[in-house]
């Protein structure tokens, strides 16, 4: 393998950098795409849910909350049984639409989560199955903080390998129902809320 164009800041991954990959026999040579991100999209739940509504559920105040995290609300789902695959299908629409492609373009979903729906399908089969996406393969990424990290890694070399050319990537929680309200769970109650964020990646149409 040889190197095409130097990326600029010296990172292997810089966007608009390709190689050029050799058949090991001095063979003949193809560039390999890099990845980029093609459309983002978001969703949180319409229930908002202040400091000072956490302080009637357990001993926590609005000023002790914000000196510790800086955290002034969050969102909770409205109601029970709307699970991560739920929040991540606005998020992953708009993200498709974003990119200025069709739900159809969808070739792979990689699902980053740490509350999946349920244990087993992963919940990225079940998104799969809400956005009208039959057979197309899903991955679930039992990871939460850095689970869009290492979906986006994943994605990555999906693309480079020609494997998939739109990959959908979420990452999605509903903290909320696994909160403990009381003082012995109030440093990690006040921090977490419901949410989702999703990417579409795809090849980089740069040289």
């Amino acid at each position: 393998m040889k190197q095409g164009h130097e990326p600029s800041n010296g990172l292997p991954g810089a966007r608009g950098c390709f190689l050029l990959e050799t058949d090991g026999r001095g063979g003949h040579e193809e560039a390999v795409k890099r990845s980029q991100i093609l459309g983002t999209g978001h969703y949180v739940p319409s229930k908002v849910v202040t400091n000072d509504d956490l302080a009637k559920l357990m001993p926590t105040s609005d000023e002790w909350i914000q000196q510790r995290s800086g955290i002034q609300e969050r969102r909770f789902i409205e109601e029970s049984g709307i699970g991560a695959s739920d929040l991540a299908v606005p998020a992953a629409k708009m993200a498709v639409e974003r990119a200025g492609r069709s739900m159809s373009d969808v070739d792979a979903i990689i699902f980053a989560t740490l509350s999946p729906d349920v244990n087993f399908p992963g919940s990225g089969c079940l998104l799969g199955d809400k956005l009208g996406l039959p057979g197309v393969p899903a991955l679930d990424i039992r990871n939460q903080c850095t689970g869009f990290v290492y979906g986006l890694s994943v994605a990555d070399a999906w693309v480079r390998t020609g494997m998939y050319k739109n990959i959908l990537l979420v990452g999605s929680e509903v903290h909320s129902t696994g909160l403990e309200f009381t003082e012995r769970g109030r440093d990690v109650a006040v921090l977490f809320g419901d949410g989702a964020g999703a990417a579409l990646i795809g090849p980089s149409e740069d040289d």
